[in-house]
Parts: C-alpha cells; sequence; structure tokens
C-alpha cells in the first residue's frame, strides 16, 4: 500500500464532523432544558401537600379522643413540645380530654390512657433537665382541675380517680428524685470540704 492508498483510506474512515464533544454540547443543552418543567412540577406537588398537610393538622386540633385524626392530633402536639421545650401544653392538652370525654366510654378510656402516657414521658423529660419543681407545679395545677371536674357518671368518677392517683404518684417521683438530687450534692460539699491531714507533721515530743 503506498502514500496515496493510505491517503484514501484515512480519508475513508475520518470521525464525522459532529460527533465527539462537538456533536453532544447542542444533545446536553437541550436535555438540559427540559428540567424546568419537571422542577416546577415538583414544587408545585410539595406545596400542595404541606397545605393539605396544615390543613389536615389544623382540623386534628379539634378531634375527640379514639377518632381518626386524634393521632395526629397527639403527633403535632409532641412535635410542638419538643421544638419549643414547652411540655405543659401537653399536660395541659391531656388533662382537658380527660375532663371533655367523660359522656363517652370509649373517648374517656383513651383520654385516659393518653394523660398517663403524657405524664410519664414528660416526667423524665424534666428529671433529665432539672426542671422537677415547675413539673411539680404543672401536675399541682392540673391535680386541682381534675378534682373540680364533676362526674358524669360512675365510670367517670372512677376515670377521674385513677388520673387523679397517677397525678399525685408522678409528684412523689419528682419529687424523691428532687429529694436525692439535692443529698448527693450535699453529700459531695461535704466531701470537698472534709480537711485533709498533713502528712508532713508528725508527734512533736
Amino acid at each position: 500500500m503506498n502514500l496515496e492508498d493510505l491517503k484514501k483510506e484515512y480519508i475513508r474512515i475520518k470521525t464525522p464532523a459532529d460527533s465527539g464533544w462537538t456533536g453532544l454540547e447542542p444533545k446536553l443543552t437541550l436535555q438540559n432544558t427540559n428540567f424546568a418543567p419537571i422542577l416546577t412540577k415538583s414544587l408545585t406537588t410539595s406545596l400542595m401537600l404541606l397545605l393539605v398537610l396544615s390543613a389536615v393538622v389544623g382540623t386534628a386540633q379539634a378531634a375527640k379522643p379514639a377518632s381518626v385524626l386524634y393521632p395526629v392530633k397527639i403527633l403535632s402536639q409532641d412535635i410542638y413540645a419538643k421544638v419549643t421545650g414547652n411540655y405543659e401544653i401537653k399536660i395541659k392538652k391531656r388533662t382537658q380530654d380527660v375532663v371533655d370525654s367523660q359522656n363517652s366510654e370509649k373517648e374517656l378510656e383513651k383520654a385516659t390512657q393518653e394523660y398517663i402516657e403524657t405524664i410519664s414521658e414528660t416526667k423524665e423529660e424534666a428529671i433529665k433537665k432539672g426542671n422537677q419543681e415547675q413539673f411539680r407545679e404543672i401536675l399541682e395545677n392540673q391535680e386541682e382541675k381534675l378534682k373540680q371536674a364533676e362526674p358524669q357518671n360512675p365510670q367517670a368518677q372512677e376515670k377521674l380517680q385513677e388520673v387523679i392517683d397517677q397525678t399525685q404518684k408522678a409528684k412523689g417521683e419528682v419529687q424523691g428524685q428532687k429529694d436525692d438530687t439535692q443529698n448527693n450534692s450535699q453529700n459531695e460539699n461535704r466531701q470537698n470540704h472534709i480537711p485533709q491531714n498533713n502528712p508532713g507533721r508528725g508527734n512533736n515530743r
């Protein structure tokens, strides 16, 4: 094969001008322009879901115990309490649920259960953060409210008393935890103030 034959073969197999990056760039640019409608649709869908969720949460605030939306109500108030650090609102809401559910056995049972679980959870949180005194005052206020509620029937009276007993129990546990903490602190202070014997001094005669 001579030089002329090699030249003809090179021209025959030469890569087209529109191949490689030169040919690929317009195609990529065209594809990138198609993301705008997709992004707009995604944002619109997300906004609609957010609006629907907000409406559901708002409606759930009036939900009664044992209803379909009651768990949504509980969850939204749990999130609010964790974000703000205000657990008093949870206890107040659960107390009011107990008082308002006296005429329905099913609702009262659920309200009582949620109240007991709530004070148990918030008690642990109060102890962890050292807010025992504040938590005890909250329980005292809710206990007084429960005692002032007039039982509508024997079952309501029984459940109200159960809730009051659980409230008093939680108060006692928090107070006991507080007393233990104070005693431990006092013991540590005494240990820190005990005079140490000076080993350099002996009995002089």
